[in-house]
């Protein structure tokens, strides 16, 4: 099921459970774009399915921004090229911010993304997917997430003595809800290229942290009706021996090499598409830690950007 929401207008008034407070509260957050696609998998289990509200929250991890979290029905928030731009190019790319599957970076890794991406003349649209259920008190989330931070890059355990989840889950469709969110997006926004002025066959999926293990699954588990064109990750934790797909979409992997997270994990997937024949583009910044997204921190990740728009172009995006 899906609803498409013009800035401030419903065009469609279709039944879908518990999704019209969160699409009309989260809208709010970007009012200057151009539509909102929202939908509900009927058939996933969900912490979050009696909640029917999607919390911001302050952020207080690098960057700041805005966080978005306790989302129980997944949308795609649109940024259409504007008349500005100059020619449209007929591509598109749908953004999934990180946050450890937890909550979503939605400015830096999200809005922020898209706006720069518009202005060069391509369709862009932020994925917000489902996540793990946190507290719905702000002094409570707070205390547990930066506890849940500070283990994690630590790598040490909880003080109950039990182990940290690590934020990059399966990403099996059925076992991931995450992943079914990119797919289905994948479908949608393809499905409505004529729409918005995009061609079927130049749609790319861009995601941060646990949003680049959204867009590995997407990659890893799409058929020829969701499959992107283009794969961009961009500091994402992941296995050294991933056994890509034969027809694995090209790939741009970037990661600063001071991310004790993700920084080994990244050069190894680079490694494997090459052993593997496939398309790759790696850039390791000297600098710039986990979770830089649009952040300007005076570091050598700041050009990722730049080295990510040169990328699509030489792909003839």
């Amino acid at each position: 099921m899906w609803l498409l929401y013009g800035v401030g207008t419903v065009e469609s008034t279709a039944s879908v459970p518990f999704v019209s407070a969160a699409l009309t509260d989260h809208g709010g957050l970007a009012p200057d774009a151009s539509a909102i696609i929202g939908w509900s998998d009927e058939g996933a289990s969900s912490d979050l399915t009696n909640l029917n509200v999607v919390q911001v929250s302050s952020g207080f991890h690098l960057g700041a921004g805005r966080l978005v979290r306790n989302v129980a029905s997944p949308q795609l928030t649109i940024f259409a090229a504007p008349k500005s731009a100059g020619s449209p190019r007929r591509t598109a790319i749908i953004v999934a911010p990180g946050g450890g599957m937890r909550w979503l970076s939605i400015d830096t890794e999200g809005y922020e993304v898209a706006r720069a991406l518009a202005m060069e003349g391509i369709c862009a649209g932020v994925l917000t997917y489902r996540l793990q259920a946190t507290p719905r008190d702000e002094d409570q989330f707070r205390a547990e997430s930066l506890e849940w931070l500070e283990q994690l890059f630590c790598k040490a355990p909880r003080r109950d003595g039990s182990e940290v989840s690590h934020p990059w889950q399966s990403s099996e469709p059925n076992k991931n809800v995450a992943v079914r969110d990119g797919l289905f997006a994948m479908g949608r926004f393809r499905a409505e290229s004529e729409k918005w002025g995009i061609a079927s066959d130049r749609i790319g999926f861009l995601g941060f942290s646990a949003g680049a293990a959204v867009a590995h699954g997407v990659a890893q588990h799409c058929r020829p009706g969701n499959r992107p064109n283009f794969v961009a990750q961009l500091y994402m934790g992941a296995a050294s021996d991933v056994l890509w797909r034969r027809d694995s979409p090209p790939h741009f992997l970037g990661v600063a090499a001071d991310d004790q997270l993700a920084a080994g994990s990244v050069i190894d997937a680079a490694q494997s598409r090459i052993a593997q024949g496939l398309e790759v583009e790696l850039h390791v910044y000297q600098n710039g830690g986990h979770g830089f997204g649009m952040t300007p921190q005076g570091r050598a990740s700041d050009k990722w950007y730049s080295d990510f728009s040169i990328w699509v172009k030489s792909l003839g995006f």
